[in-house]
């Protein structure tokens, strides 16, 4: 015979967060647990000590994630800079390389510009990125390099920015750049 009863026929208590955050009614419950027995002062005082700990363990995670972040970014300014000045056109015909040239000259200039007003406004990092991009498009304009240069220095790239006032110095000094 079966009986049906009025009351849950499963309870599932999840107090490691794996389900639901149940975080919020453990608090609850020792709480009042703590009030019923007149100790609801030691929880308040516990609650601050868990607070700070809390708090100092996301700034550790903040500062990690600040530093994984910078070295990405590093990462990938470099290997930009390092794709474009390497010529991709090798083997063409000039004229087909000129061709090429106009049709990507409109981006190359519209992506200059924004990098230009993006240093303007002390945004170094979005520069640098708009630099790299007019660059992917005609990578022999020595400026160009240069305010690659100057924004990855503001940003603290100082590598990176090594990097790229070495390209400038290298097309200056090739034959038919000024």
């Amino acid at each position: 015979m079966d009986t049906v009863t009025d009351g849950p026929q499963l309870v599932i208590f999840d107090l490691d967060g794996t389900l639901t955050d149940s975080a919020q009614g453990i608090v609850s419950s020792f709480r009042y647990a703590l009030g019923e027995i007149g100790a609801a002062d030691a929880f308040r005082k516990a609650e601050i000590v868990l607070d700070v700990r809390a708090a100092s363990r996301l700034t550790a995670e903040r500062d990690a994630l600040s530093r994984e972040s910078a070295r990405w970014f590093d990462a990938a300014i470099l290997a930009k800079a390092e794709q474009i000045s390497q010529s991709p056109t090798l083997g063409r015909t000039r004229r087909v390389r000129n061709l090429a040239r106009l049709f990507r000259a409109d981006r190359a200039s519209i992506a200059a510009a924004i990098a230009d007003r993006a240093r303007e406004r002390g945004e170094w990092e979005r520069a640098a990125r708009f630099y790299l991009d007019a660059l992917g498009s005609d990578a022999a304009v020595p400026e160009l390099w240069l305010r690659l240069g100057d924004s990855l220095k503001a940003a603290g790239k100082s590598l990176e920015a090594e990097f790229a006032y070495r390209k400038t110095m290298a097309l200056r000094g090739a034959p038919g750049q000024s």
